[in-house]
């Protein structure tokens, strides 16, 4: 169980770093592996390598969490969204035989 656990922060925290910028609007999943990379975008604002970042969650879990780490949380209703994400970063608990997520 280690190893997997170790592949899944290993994948969070590198979809974090290889594809967030400053200024996105972000989307932030739920489970094991989406936690990690919204960990590693509270880091990277904590230390501030990061900034400016607008964030929709898809449960009160990631959003109990993005709040706790500092990441402003908001929905896609709220003026500063403008009703579109520039990224979401999810697991893939289920992919069909033609690929979609």
């Amino acid at each position: 169980m280690e190893d997997r656990e170790a592949v899944k922060k290993t994948l969070g925290t590198q979809a974090v770093d290889r594809f967030v910028e400053d200024g996105m609007r972000l989307g932030l999943g739920t489970g094991s592996t989406a936690i990690w990379a919204a960990r590693r975008v509270g880091a990277r604002l904590a230390e501030g390598s990061l900034r400016g970042i607008r964030a929709v969650v898809t449960s009160l879990q990631t959003e109990l969490e993005a709040r706790a780490l500092g990441i402003p949380v908001f929905t896609l209703n709220d003026a500063v969204m403008e009703c579109t994400l520039d990224l979401t970063i999810d697991g893939a608990d289920e992919i069909d035989p033609a690929r979609n997520m």
